[in-house]
């Protein structure tokens, strides 16, 4: 991959269009269909198209924070004076399975639910 292909491939992540992208890495002196033309073939090129599938997979990875990073906010804000502490607190130590898991307790009788099911179809035909 050429050093411009790869600048190509950034513009175009970053927003900007086939023929915007081109102009900026080539500076062509062409007619704007040679442009057009010439950008949508290197568009299609593989290597264009590999490099901007990292990009793309780059840019999701930073879109969401992991475990880590939001652990790091968590203790920052616990580490914070002035302001209410406990949830940052709670909050990490669920993240960290300090909890017990709760338990529901389930009263539904098996009879009388299968009984309204049958009813339930029976009304349905």
């Amino acid at each position: 991959m050429t050093q411009r292909q790869k600048q190509y491939a950034r513009n175009i992540y970053k927003g900007m269009t086939q023929h915007a992208a081109y102009i900026d890495v080539y500076h062509p002196k062409y007619s704007r269909n040679r442009i057009d033309s010439n950008a949508s073939i290197l568009a299609d090129h593989p290597t264009v198209v590999t490099e901007l599938a990292r990009l793309n997979a780059m840019g999701d990875k930073k879109a969401v924070a992991d475990v880590q990073e939001r652990k790091e906010i968590l203790t920052d804000i616990m580490r914070e004076k002035g302001i209410s502490r406990i949830p940052a607190i709670a909050e990490l130590n669920k993240m960290d399975g300090a909890y017990a898991p709760e338990k529901h307790e389930h009263s539904i009788e098996f009879r009388k639910y299968m009984e309204e099911l049958r009813e339930a179809k029976q009304i349905g035909n």
